[in-house]
């Protein structure tokens, strides 16, 4: 038995048989990680970051879909457009990301 132990074995813990292990150069998770699927914020934020170009007072100016549809928003209602008008731009206003912060604990004193 003491030769068993001594000896240099091919197979055993850490040491799969030769025909199984993964040829030089191959992953063993060739497509890697799945993606998470975005939500609906998540998704609209990413296009309204996407930039255009738009002719502004006869320039080409790029800016992000967020800041011209705005734009076009207030401009059309101060034209008087009443759609416009009615349309508030809180709504599209997407909330900054904020750093996760434990709620303050409240503090008893007795007396």
């Amino acid at each position: 038995m003491a030769d068993k132990r001594n000896s240099d074995f091919s197979v055993g813990y850490g040491k799969p048989p030769v025909h199984s292990r993964f040829p030089k150069g191959k992953s063993g998770n060739p497509k890697g990680r799945p993606w998470a699927y975005k939500n609906m914020s998540a998704l609209l934020n990413e296009v309204l970051s996407q930039c255009i170009t738009v002719s502004e007072g006869g320039k080409r100016k790029r800016m992000p879909k967020r800041k011209a549809m705005l734009t076009q928003l207030v401009n059309k209602a101060l034209s008087g457009e009443v759609r416009s008008i009615r349309l508030e731009p809180t709504s599209y206003a997407t909330p900054r990301p904020t750093r996760n912060r434990k709620p303050a604990r409240a503090v008893y004193r007795w007396r």
